[in-house]
Protein backbone atom coordinates (compact mmCIF):
# COMPACT_ATOMS: atom_id res chain seq x y z
CA UNK A 1 0.00 0.00 0.00
CA UNK A 2 1.34 3.43 -0.94
CA UNK A 3 1.92 5.98 1.78
CA UNK A 4 -0.53 8.88 1.70
CA UNK A 5 1.51 12.03 1.31
CA UNK A 6 -0.45 15.23 0.65
CA UNK A 7 2.71 17.09 1.64
CA UNK A 8 4.22 20.29 0.36
CA UNK A 9 7.80 21.40 0.83
CA UNK A 10 8.51 25.15 1.00
CA UNK A 11 12.14 26.19 0.52
CA UNK A 12 13.05 29.86 0.93
CA UNK A 13 15.86 31.65 2.73
CA UNK A 14 13.44 34.45 3.72
CA UNK A 15 11.81 33.33 6.96
CA UNK A 16 8.80 35.62 6.47
CA UNK A 17 7.97 34.03 3.10
CA UNK A 18 8.48 30.51 4.47
CA UNK A 19 6.19 31.26 7.41
CA UNK A 20 3.33 32.83 5.42
CA UNK A 21 3.43 30.08 2.77
CA UNK A 22 3.44 27.42 5.46
CA UNK A 23 0.47 29.06 7.19
CA UNK A 24 -1.48 29.51 3.94
CA UNK A 25 -0.84 25.99 2.64
CA UNK A 26 -1.68 24.49 6.03
CA UNK A 27 -4.98 26.39 5.92
CA UNK A 28 -5.65 24.65 2.59
CA UNK A 29 -5.35 21.30 4.37
CA UNK A 30 -1.83 20.27 3.43
CA UNK A 31 0.95 18.98 5.62
CA UNK A 32 3.77 21.47 5.05
CA UNK A 33 7.48 21.18 5.80
CA UNK A 34 9.85 24.09 5.32
CA UNK A 35 13.56 24.59 4.77
CA UNK A 36 15.80 27.65 4.65
CA UNK A 37 18.00 26.58 1.71
CA UNK A 38 18.30 24.01 -1.06
CA UNK A 39 20.56 21.62 0.85
CA UNK A 40 18.18 21.46 3.80
CA UNK A 41 15.20 21.23 1.42
CA UNK A 42 16.66 18.31 -0.50
CA UNK A 43 17.51 16.46 2.72
CA UNK A 44 13.91 16.94 3.93
CA UNK A 45 12.56 15.80 0.55
CA UNK A 46 14.67 12.63 0.65
CA UNK A 47 13.53 11.90 4.18
CA UNK A 48 9.85 12.81 3.66
CA UNK A 49 8.86 12.84 -0.03
CA UNK A 50 6.42 15.58 -1.00
CA UNK A 51 3.91 15.93 -3.80
CA UNK A 52 4.65 19.58 -4.45
CA UNK A 53 7.69 21.82 -3.83
CA UNK A 54 7.75 25.61 -3.76
CA UNK A 55 11.32 26.90 -3.90
CA UNK A 56 12.96 30.28 -4.10
CA UNK A 57 15.36 30.75 -7.01
CA UNK A 58 18.19 32.59 -5.24
CA UNK A 59 19.35 30.99 -1.99
CA UNK A 60 22.69 30.33 -0.32
CA UNK A 61 24.44 26.96 -0.80
CA UNK A 62 22.04 25.53 -3.41
CA UNK A 63 19.76 27.57 -5.65
CA UNK A 64 16.21 26.66 -6.60
CA UNK A 65 17.03 25.42 -10.11
CA UNK A 66 19.60 22.96 -8.79
CA UNK A 67 17.12 21.80 -6.14
CA UNK A 68 14.41 21.39 -8.81
CA UNK A 69 16.75 19.28 -10.95
CA UNK A 70 17.60 16.98 -8.01
CA UNK A 71 13.94 16.61 -7.02
CA UNK A 72 12.79 15.82 -10.58
CA UNK A 73 15.61 13.29 -10.95
CA UNK A 74 14.54 11.54 -7.75
CA UNK A 75 10.78 11.93 -8.24
CA UNK A 76 9.74 13.00 -11.77
CA UNK A 77 6.07 13.30 -10.82
CA UNK A 78 6.66 15.83 -8.07
CA UNK A 79 5.48 19.30 -9.09
CA UNK A 80 7.97 22.14 -8.59
CA UNK A 81 7.10 25.84 -8.35
CA UNK A 82 9.94 28.33 -8.64
CA UNK A 83 9.55 31.57 -6.64
CA UNK A 84 11.57 34.58 -7.77
CA UNK A 85 11.87 38.32 -7.82
CA UNK A 86 14.00 38.20 -10.97
CA UNK A 87 12.86 39.72 -14.25
CA UNK A 88 10.37 37.44 -16.04
CA UNK A 89 12.21 37.37 -19.38
CA UNK A 90 15.51 36.40 -17.72
CA UNK A 91 13.94 33.60 -15.70
CA UNK A 92 11.91 32.17 -18.57
CA UNK A 93 14.96 32.12 -20.86
CA UNK A 94 16.87 30.22 -18.17
CA UNK A 95 14.24 27.49 -17.87
CA UNK A 96 15.42 25.33 -20.74
CA UNK A 97 14.95 22.07 -18.86
CA UNK A 98 11.59 20.74 -17.65
CA UNK A 99 12.54 20.72 -13.98
CA UNK A 100 10.14 23.53 -13.05
CA UNK A 101 6.39 23.23 -13.57
CA UNK A 102 5.54 26.91 -13.05
CA UNK A 103 6.97 30.16 -11.72
CA UNK A 104 5.55 32.57 -9.13
CA UNK A 105 6.99 36.05 -9.59
CA UNK A 106 7.41 38.30 -6.55
CA UNK A 107 5.54 40.14 -5.33
CA UNK A 108 2.70 37.63 -5.43
CA UNK A 109 -0.54 37.43 -3.51
CA UNK A 110 -1.82 34.47 -1.59
CA UNK A 111 -4.63 34.19 -4.14
CA UNK A 112 -1.97 33.41 -6.74
CA UNK A 113 -0.43 30.77 -4.49
CA UNK A 114 -3.86 29.23 -3.94
CA UNK A 115 -4.56 29.17 -7.69
CA UNK A 116 -1.17 27.69 -8.65
CA UNK A 117 -1.30 25.00 -5.95
CA UNK A 118 -4.89 24.04 -6.81
CA UNK A 119 -4.01 23.82 -10.52
CA UNK A 120 -0.93 21.69 -9.93
CA UNK A 121 -2.87 19.51 -7.50
CA UNK A 122 -5.46 18.85 -10.21
CA UNK A 123 -2.65 17.89 -12.59
CA UNK A 124 -1.32 15.43 -10.00
CA UNK A 125 -4.76 13.88 -9.71
CA UNK A 126 -4.87 13.37 -13.48
CA UNK A 127 -1.68 11.30 -13.34
CA UNK A 128 -3.56 8.46 -11.68
CA UNK A 129 -2.60 8.97 -8.05
CA UNK A 130 -6.12 9.95 -6.93
CA UNK A 131 -6.03 7.48 -4.04
CA UNK A 132 -3.02 9.22 -2.53
CA UNK A 133 -4.21 12.81 -2.90
CA UNK A 134 -6.98 14.83 -1.35
CA UNK A 135 -8.67 17.92 -2.73
CA UNK A 136 -7.23 21.10 -1.22
CA UNK A 137 -9.56 22.50 1.41
CA UNK A 138 -10.26 26.15 0.60
CA UNK A 139 -13.75 26.88 1.93
CA UNK A 140 -13.32 30.64 2.20
CA UNK A 141 -10.07 31.19 0.34
CA UNK A 142 -6.84 32.17 2.01
CA UNK A 143 -6.77 35.83 1.04
CA UNK A 144 -7.73 36.88 4.58
CA UNK A 145 -4.54 35.47 6.09
CA UNK A 146 -2.28 38.26 4.87
CA UNK A 147 -3.00 41.58 3.26
CA UNK A 148 -1.07 42.30 0.11
CA UNK A 149 0.79 45.63 0.41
Amino acid sequence: MKEKRNRILVVDDAKSIRDILKLALSAMGFSVVAASDGDEGYALFCEHPCDLVLTDLRMPRMDGLHLARLIKHRSPGTRVVLITGEEKKTVIEGLSQRNVDTVLFKPFGLEEVESVVASLWRSLEKTGDEDDLHEPRVPFGIQGLCARP
